[in-house]
């Protein structure tokens, strides 16, 4: 029984565990999803900026942030055409479809959730104005893996985390079991000595309020019947040393009878 009840207890934990860890570190990607896409949209912006001054050479621009960063830009100006790239170009998949929302001011979607096993680079697009006036628009293939790895890391100690929570939980949840079902142990071995009629040492009163209070209203019922037997048996005994000696005498007087009865038959009959 108490097998069964951690058993129980440890599922009911590993579920209670698990609908807590889940939404945690897909909490945790997102974050950390969100704060790239803001540091990358900041550094667009930089981007943007410089590309939006007249007479500011692109290409040197595009490498620095390449060897900075090792990911690709590409900047074209408002009829589609390469200004300057580096590591992308107009032929990657997606990059005329998000030069085209950023040409025309389109909302862009939001990046997708970042999972550690993720390889792909979202695309972020920003335009490059001039005066408020449209001059172009930069694409960057953002580098994925450094955020990858860090929500991996935080798996591992969300992961950790609840292993410890488990673990700690099973004991206590032994410790607990035994503490609850130790009673129940006691007074399964009192009703086998009470039902074979060996009088044992009453029941240890422990565990929570309920079973000290059923364990002692037993051992009160044990130590009543086991007084009740008591004076049965006494009350047997008594009758029995009450009964034997009028039988006895009465056997004495049937043995004299007889004897007696014996000895007249052995006399020679008188005419």
């Amino acid at each position: 029984m108490g097998l069964r009840v951690r058993v129980v207890l440890v599922i009911l934990l590993l579920l209670a565990v698990m609908a807590l860890a889940v939404p945690l570190a897909m909490s945790l990607s997102d974050r950390r999803t969100a704060a790239l896409a803001a540091e990358r949209d900041r550094h667009l912006a930089a981007l943007t900026d410089a590309a939006a001054m007249p007479g500011n050479p692109l290409q040197p621009l595009v490498d620095r942030y390449y060897e900075v960063y090792s990911e690709g830009l590409l900047i074209v100006d408002a009829d589609g055409r390469t200004l300057a790239s580096r590591g992308l170009d107009i032929s990657a998949p997606g990059a005329r479809t998000a030069l085209a929302h950023a040409l025309v001011a389109a909302p862009v979607s939001p990046w997708s959730r970042i999972l550690p096993w993720d390889g792909h680079r979202p695309l972020a697009t920003s335009a490059i104005r001039r005066d408020g006036e449209l001059t172009g628009a930069a694409v960057l293939a953002v580098d994925t893996s450094t955020a990858a790895r860090d929500i991996a890391k935080g798996w591992l100690w969300i992961g950790a985390g609840c292993l410890a929570f488990l673990l700690l939980a099973a004991m206590v949840a032994r410790t607990l079991t035994r503490w609850v079902l130790r009673p129940l142990d006691g007074l399964e071995r009192s009703v086998a000595e009470m039902t074979e009629g060996i009088a044992g040492p009453p029941a240890d009163v422990a565990g929570p309020p309920e079973l000290r209070h059923f364990t002692s209203a037993f051992n009160t019922m044990a130590q009543v019947v086991r007084a009740s037997l008591d004076r049965q048996r006494r009350l047997v005994a008594d009758a029995s040393h009450q009964m034997r000696n009028p039988l006895a005498a009465v056997r004495l007087r049937a043995d004299t009878l007889e004897a007696i009865s014996r000895r007249e038959d052995d006399r020679p009959t008188s005419r």
